[in-house]
């Protein structure tokens, strides 16, 4: 994980790439911008790198724009919990 300063140096990178006059085009587009984004973001990850035999890169990534809610933390803790355990959970909480 990137520390606070690494992440404000990047976007200041990022910000001097955009910055652009009349002779000069802006370094990154717009879509560039957001894949970085999403990456620091952590709204992104990468899934896999490919090259083929042309020594061509696609970089897979994927994300969800879709917030997390309380249940969807508590189902993802729960899903490497055996059967028996969750049912025990639900009866004790209710009884």
């Amino acid at each position: 994980m990137l520390s606070p300063e690494q992440i404000d140096a990047m976007l200041e990178k990022i910000m001097d790439n955009m910055e652009c006059n009349d002779k000069q085009k802006s370094k990154l587009t717009t879509s560039e911008i957001l894949v970085i984004a999403g990456l620091l973001g952590n709204v992104l990850s990468v899934d896999s790198i490919l090259v083929d035999r042309d020594q061509l890169i696609q970089i897979v990534l994927s994300g969800s724009l879709k917030r997390k809610t309380e249940l969807d933390k508590i189902l993802e803790k729960m899903e490497d919990m055996p059967f028996e355990d969750v049912m025990k959970g639900i009866i004790d909480h209710f009884s």
